[in-house]
């Protein structure tokens, strides 16, 4: 789905709010969320509702996800497959991968998590800590759920905490 659970809002923005970032990264753009909560609490809560500051990309697989609305919101909108494309990024502050991991297989999934250990700040993972069985959705046969994330799997690369059925990894490598 081009939509996340909730659960993790306030932890990941409770950290934007911290830690202030210049460039951000969103995993999976989707409906836009975290582009849209990123942009609220860096640029508008200093005072830059209309002369924004701080960089905010995104990736998304699926371009009809995209509207006007993700348009506004975003700086740079990446079209393709994250594992192709992460590697060829400079270095971010924050990078929120929400709800897209279980869409790959393992193997793909662990690449990705060890450059953004790697490379990049302050990186959050969410996936479902049930597996959850889901194939084409709008059209977009992406969003098939391929594997199942354990506090185990994810445990090698940060912290994990279980909220309420959300796993949510905190990657830090900040430097």
């Amino acid at each position: 789905m081009p939509v996340s659970r909730p659960n993790a809002i306030t932890h990941i923005c409770t950290a934007i709010l911290k830690l202030q970032p210049k460039r951000v990264l969103d995993i999976g753009i989707g409906h836009g969320k975290w582009g849209m909560l990123a942009r609220e609490y860096t640029d508008i809560w200093n005072g830059n509702y209309f002369n924004h500051q701080v960089q905010i990309h995104g990736i998304e697989i699926y371009e009809k996800y995209i509207t006007q609305l993700q348009r506004e919101i975003y700086d740079h909108i990446h079209f393709g497959n994250v594992a192709l494309l992460l590697g060829d990024f400079l270095r971010f502050d924050i990078v929120i991968w929400g709800d897209c991991i279980e869409h790959l297989p393992k193997k793909v999934g662990i690449n990705i998590l060890e450059i953004l250990k790697e490379y990049h700040g302050v990186s959050f993972v969410t996936t479902p800590r049930k597996f959850m069985p889901q194939g084409c959705v709008y059209g977009n046969v992406h969003e098939t759920h391929v594997s199942h994330w354990t506090v185990e799997d994810l445990e090698p690369f940060g912290n994990v905490k279980d909220l309420n059925g959300t796993l949510l990894l905190e990657i830090n490598n900040e430097r």
